[in-house]
C-alpha cells in the first residue's frame, strides 16, 4: 500500500471519510459536480447531472456512472442524494 493507503486503513471512520473526500476532490468530475451543486443554489437535479455526464463521458453507462458517483460522494460526505426529490445537495 502507499502511505496514503496505509493511513486510510489505520484511520477511524471519520478520518477515512476525510481522506476519501480529499481524494475525490482531486478528480475533476467530482469538482465539477460540487461546482454544479453550488451553481444551482444547493440543489442539482439528477437529470441535469445525467446530461452533464452524457456530455463529458459519452461512452460511459450513465446510470452506472451516476450510481458510483453518488455512492462515492456520499461516503466522503461531499454531497447527499435526496432520492425522494431526485436532487444532489451539499452534505
Amino acid at each position: 500500500l502507499t502511505q496514503l493507503g496505509k493511513r486510510f486503513v489505520a484511520a477511524d471512520m471519520d478520518a477515512r471519510k476525510d481522506i476519501w473526500k480529499a481524494q475525490l476532490l482531486e478528480l475533476r468530475l467530482f469538482r465539477v459536480v460540487k461546482d454544479l451543486i453550488e451553481l444551482h443554489e444547493g440543489e442539482l437535479n439528477k437529470d441535469e447531472l445525467l446530461h452533464e455526464l452524457a456530455v463529458r463521458l459519452p461512452m460511459e453507462n450513465l446510470e452506472l456512472t451516476f450510481g458510483t458517483l453518488v455512492a462515492w460522494g456520499r461516503f466522503g460526505e461531499l454531497f447527499a442524494y435526496r432520492e425522494d426529490r431526485g436532487v444532489l445537495t451539499p452534505e
